[in-house]
């Protein structure tokens, strides 16, 4: 199963930013891909595609959190009070996987992924920053991939 994933991260070049998004993946325990490829699609803040994928990636994550979020709400979990009755299970994987993207801990099904932030958004500062120093960040495609069966989350393997 192969899994793509688009990184914004700061470096001085190409080069380098592969580098930090593979060391990234590398070091990180929660997800651990047994095969790694980086994309073509290598974008820098002054290049015309830059910000329609870099909005694109992080809509797809919120919708990622909303589902999670409509999940729990359908069954009745409206507030934050009513998750002290949550059961076990179903249920409470699905918050704790929405608690999980809102800390920032990179997964599976982050879209979109901020090195710099640890985060699944980009902040007002950063934007502004990604404005005024454009050469200095790069948005970065890879696709992970997992050949043995079951969930990824699950299993701690080492990049190739």
């Amino acid at each position: 199963m192969w899994v793509e994933h688009l990184f914004l991260v700061a470096a001085s070049d190409q080069t380098s930013a592969v580098e930090r998004v593979k060391n990234f993946l590398e070091r990180y325990q929660l997800v651990a891909y047994e095969k790694i490829e980086v994309l073509p699609e290598v974008y820098q803040p002054d290049h015309p595609l830059f910000w329609p994928k870099l909005e694109e990636a992080i809509q797809r994550n919120r919708l990622f959190l909303r589902d999670r979020l409509k999940i729990l709400q359908e069954e009745g979990f409206e507030t934050i009070m009513d998750l002290r009755d949550l059961p076990q299970g179903y249920l409470s994987k699905e918050l704790h996987v929405a608690v999980h993207f809102l800390d920032g801990f990179f997964g599976v099904d982050s879209n979109f992924y901020n090195l710099e932030e640890d985060s699944h958004w980009v902040s007002r500062r950063l934007v502004q920053e990604l404005k005024t120093n454009p050469r200095r960040f790069w948005l970065i495609s890879i696709r992970g991939a997992s050949v043995s069966e079951g969930p990824l989350f699950e299993r701690f393997k080492k990049v190739s």
